[in-house]
């Protein structure tokens, strides 16, 4: 992109000067020779430096666009590496950070409903396996293409073909499992928790996630700790299963902002408790929450 933005900019710096020729008539209707060959000679040095400026732009989309590196050959494969790590259930486990029935569950999940698709070159197993090494360590694209011997385009394209059959899949699973919560959870009715947490449908908190930024968005990322990150709220109930999950707000982002935009932009995805059990309360009481549900442990 640098140089076709270059090629444009020298290509405008020409239009602007106008034509290279241009016919003065002077009184008696007709440009002496003089002028002509003092035009010509212009026009002439203008071709050169153009040119001039040319040659080095078109030498860098060259050796940026025509001239590829040769293909790796050397060494096992990104898949022969896969299955050879799969064939170890503590290897699997250390390099993916999921057990082998659970890999192979979610990779049959996202190929079955979520359309996740091998493609000429790749295999679905291989792509699903770059992704959770990749989020697992974490791991940096440049990593991964040491790792699986794909070059860096390959690897970011692939991670992103995984994440968005991810994110279709969060839509399914990251909800309450009875949305009316008709029924009191087998863990309340312990003589311990009954019936301090009488009709509480789960727990609420949030969470600073670390993340890069471009410099001119540094500023409103920025933490308490000087740290950019994302503030992220979080609803859990009580088999440890996220039913909403909001994310993206900033790290400067207070935790009540984070919280009215949960209730109110996302209220047809925050899981509310049985009609009537909403009550106000004073920040005394629950700070910095001045407004929650009676069903939400509020966790400070």
């Amino acid at each position: 992109m640098l140089c076709a933005d270059s090629l444009l900019h020298v290509l405008k710096q020409e239009d602007d000067h106008g034509p290279m020729i241009e016919e003065e008539e002077d009184d008696g209707g007709s440009s002496s020779e003089d002028e002509i060959i003092s035009m010509c000679r212009n026009n002439l040095v203008q071709q050169q430096n153009l040119i001039l400026q040319l040659v080095p732009i078109l030498g860098m989309y060259s050796d940026n666009y025509f001239l590829k590196l040769p293909k790796r050959v050397t060494g096992d494969s990104g898949l022969d590496w896969v299955h050879e790590t799969l064939a170890r259930e503590t290897q699997c486990y250390n390099m993916f950070r999921v057990e082998r029935p659970l890999f192979y569950r979610l990779h049959n999940t996202l190929v079955q409903r979520y359309g996740l698709k091998s493609t000429k070159k790749m295999t679905s197993v291989e792509a699903l396996a770059m992704f959770l090494w990749i989020v697992g360590a974490p791991q940096s694209v440049r990593q991964a293409d040491n790792r699986f011997r794909r070059s860096l385009e390959t690897v970011s394209r692939t991670f992103n073909r995984v994440l968005r059959c991810l994110l279709k899949l969060a839509e399914n699973i990251i909800v309450p499992k009875d949305p009316t919560f008709s029924e009191v959870h087998p863990n309340l009715e312990n003589p311990i928790f009954w019936p301090h947490f009488n009709d509480c449908i789960g727990a609420i908190d949030g969470t600073h996630v670390k993340v890069v930024v471009d410099k001119s968005k540094r500023v409103p990322y920025l933490n308490r700790h000087n740290e950019t990150s994302q503030n992220v709220l979080a609803v859990c109930d009580f088999d440890m299963r996220f039913t909403f999950v909001l994310s993206g707000w900033p790290g400067s982002a207070h935790d009540m902002r984070v919280f009215k935009d949960a209730i109110t932009t996302h209220h047809h995805k925050f899981p509310h408790p049985p009609p009537g059990l909403l009550l106000e309360l004073s920040c005394k009481i629950f700070y910095p929450i001045t407004l929650v549900h009676l069903s939400l442990i509020v966790c400070l």
